[in-house]
């Protein structure tokens, strides 16, 4: 989402909200979950890139209108590992699909596998009770046997669970919760 398009939406004041929200009604319709994913993982890129303080507030209330508008619901764990995933695309570990993302060149499915899996079952004894979600991941990704990658790496002694390379996706980790922090910390409006 440009800076000018949001400032367009804006300029037009209440009318040019109204018209996008109708738009974003319509197209809900058909994928409810795309638009928003869409929406929160553009504005994390454009935060991550830098932005006026205007600009922000004008991004951020766009988009709590857009959740409101949509009565789909997103959990905290979907809504956090878009942020974790667009980090990702903005770091150039993943590129971003018409259905879902892709690793990019250069990444291995086990490092794949290692960042889904620190983000999806931090804890990997599964004492929480969280399951790596395989199948949707699997679909998501267009891989197959991510789990088994993951299994892989956790059976792996010499490399204590983690893949040639882990320090980049590790690196990643770190940007995406210290975001994370930041939005948790920031008063909500």
């Amino acid at each position: 989402m440009s800076r000018d398009f949001v400032n367009d939406i804006f300029s037009k004041g209440e009318l040019g909200i109204m018209e996008y929200l109708d738009s974003v009604k319509s197209r809900a319709a058909a994928d409810r979950k795309k638009i928003l994913l869409d929406i929160q993982a553009e504005a994390i890129v454009e935060t991550m890139l830098g932005t006026d303080n205007l600009y922000l507030y004008r991004l951020n209330e766009l988009a709590r209108r857009v959740k409101e508008a949509i009565s789909g619901n997103i959990n905290k764990e979907q809504d956090e590992a878009i942020i974790y995933y667009e980090v990702a695309v903005s770091a150039g570990v993943l590129e971003r699909t018409g259905a879902g993302y892709n690793k990019c060149k250069g990444i291995t499915k086990a490092q794949l596998a290692y960042f889904l899996g620190r983000i999806h079952t931090p804890d990997a004894t599964g004492k929480d009770g969280r399951v790596f979600p395989e199948t949707a991941l699997n679909a998501l990704f267009g891989e197959t046997r991510l789990g088994q990658a993951l299994r892989r790496l956790a059976d792996n002694k010499n490399g204590g669970g983690k893949p040639r390379g882990y320090e980049r996706i590790d690196n990643i980790l770190k940007k995406a919760e210290s975001l994370i922090n930041d939005q948790q910390k920031a008063p909500q409006k």
